[in-house]
């Protein structure tokens, strides 16, 4: 695959994903002639045929590795939570001191910049928190219905043996 160039590899590559000719011709600016060249290219076709191996390789994981990564998914976003909520209480003690300080100290010793920088920071950690909650009640419910599907499947499975 060295000896194409990388108009080629790329065209290859979109070929091998099921674009149509014409679009590949366009994406890679080169004549049609050239392209209807570079398919009777041995080189060519295998560098197709190795970039459709792989993408059909990456593009179907098997039920269990899609079950792990299902799980690896719902495990990093609690991680993920337990650090917003860290951040999020940290910035909620931080607001509470400094409501303290401009209580006894008065407004005059507080940049009038800092509040909304400060704010628009709480509140974008607030939403991170919230975006990463969302994600795992997806999850969880993925989870469950998997589940779901997996006991009916063994139900059916002890049924038809038993019948």
């Amino acid at each position: 695959m060295s000896d194409l160039s990388d108009k080629q590899v790329k065209a290859a590559y979109l070929l091998a994903h099921g674009r149509e000719h014409i679009h590949i011709i366009e994406a890679v600016s080169v004549h049609k002639t050239t392209f209807y060249r570079w398919l009777k290219n041995d080189s060519f076709n295998s560098a197709v045929a190795a970039a459709a191996a792989k993408a059909a390789a990456l593009i179907e994981p098997s039920p269990e590795e899609a079950e792990k990564d299902l799980f690896d998914a719902k495990s990093d976003d609690r991680r993920i939570l337990a650090i917003q909520r860290e951040i999020v209480d940290e910035l909620s003690e931080f607001s509470l001191e400094l409501i303290k300080h401009i209580r006894s100290e008065g407004v005059e010793s507080v940049s009038p910049r800092m509040m909304p920088n400060f704010l628009k920071t709480l509140t974008e950690a607030i939403n991170a928190m919230q975006n990463t909650t969302d994600r795992l009640i997806g999850i969880e419910a993925l989870i469950n219905d998997i589940e779901k599907v997996e006991s009916a499947l063994s139900i059916a499975e002890g049924e038809s043996e038993g019948c």
